[in-house]
């Protein structure tokens, strides 16, 4: 039920799915001690559910034969990052397009990654 959390104007914001009774008590008692400072807010995923899905189209993506470099959820924003190599960006950016057209579907932002090799 965790959908993710972000600091803003010195208050924590929790973003949560649907929480029961139960589990808000559980989470006010262990924070209570901070509870000036903590915000409950609704969110649309939880973060569980929205790895799921980023593992999910990071591993077609590779199947596909693309170089993806890394791939993430964005605990602010709840948004799918994936890191592709620049010879496969606009190509990868035409494959999230065309699979996220008339779904609604979590937002997923591709930018251009590299691999790193230690010395």
């Amino acid at each position: 039920y965790f959908g993710g959390c972000y600091i803003e104007d010195n208050k924590l914001y929790v973003k949560l799915v649907y929480p029961t009774d139960e589990e808000m008590k559980s989470l006010t008692n262990v924070l209570a001690r901070y509870g000036a400072a903590v915000v409950f807010e609704e969110a649309e995923a939880s973060m569980a559910d929205l790895q799921k899905y980023a593992d999910r189209i990071a591993g077609e993506l590779m199947d596909n034969g693309y170089a993806v470099t890394m791939w993430c959820v964005d605990s602010i924003s709840g948004n799918i990052e994936i890191a592709v190599l620049e010879e496969d960006l606009e190509a990868v950016k035409n494959w999230i397009s065309d699979m996220s057209k008339n779904k609604n579907l979590p937002t997923v932002i591709i930018e251009e990654g590299a691999y790193f090799v230690p010395d």
